[in-house]
């Protein structure tokens, strides 16, 4: 048994696995905290062609402060919603997305705590082996004002395109 998860470890370790450690309870809330501050409009300064400078993305916090719902390019076609909230002492998330499918996601530990990072662990309408979903969506908190986005999506089984975001609050 020792030797599974040594060799399960090392496996994990050399493929680049990330984390996948439930996020502590008092992590998760604080977490939550954190992505309730987003609410407002924000603007891409800087980003990867898929989140070209200019794109927008707009959080807002419903139902009674217990979810936090993020629109990505809001009055686009390629409109897409994320909704944030706790469950069962877990940070999870929904992903809304313009290819038809809704990655359900949960946070994972990491050591550092201005990273915030959700895998997916199933949805509707998502084939882990064929078709493309997002797999990934990590948050790197700079400052107040100021928050990266990285989303990661898989195709037929096998990593295909990121999306980075290097937003700043809009002020207008």
């Amino acid at each position: 048994m020792r030797n599974a998860l040594v060799t399960l470890s090392l496996a994990c370790a050399l493929a680049g696995c990330a984390s996948t450690a439930r996020l502590p309870a008092a992590s998760a809330e604080a977490h939550f905290e954190r992505l309730k501050q987003l609410a407002g409009d924000w603007v891409a300064v800087n980003g990867s062609e898929m989140a070209a400078a200019g794109a927008r993305v707009s959080y807002r916090v419903s139902g009674g402060g217990s979810t936090v719902i993020e629109t990505l390019f809001p009055g686009s076609p390629e409109e897409m919603v994320s909704v944030y909230h706790t469950a069962k002492g877990q940070l999870v998330m929904t992903h809304y997305c313009a290819s038809g499918n809704q990655p359900h996601m949960v946070a994972r530990a990491q050591p550092d705590d201005s990273r915030l990072v959700f895998e997916c662990v199933g949805g509707t309408n998502v084939d882990f082996s064929k078709g493309v979903y997002m797999q990934r969506a990590e948050f790197e908190f700079v400052d107040a004002a100021r928050v990266n986005a990285t989303w990661s999506a898989v195709k037929d089984g096998k990593p295909d395109h990121s999306a980075r975001f290097e937003l700043v609050r809009s002020w207008r």
